[in-house]
């Protein structure tokens, strides 16, 4: 189960840094909006 969420977390992760905030062109995290991120398997 840990291998699985942290291979989930590996891949948003890499997922954010392709999302572009509009205006700046620039990704989430070059723009230090992600504090961070928690990944779940919704039974919590």
């Amino acid at each position: 189960m840990e291998d699985s969420v942290t291979a989930i977390e590996t891949q948003i992760r890499k997922l954010l840094k392709e999302v572009l905030v509009p205006g700046v062109m620039r990704s989430l995290v070059q723009m230090n909006l992600v504090r961070g991120i928690e990944v779940n398997d919704g039974n919590d």
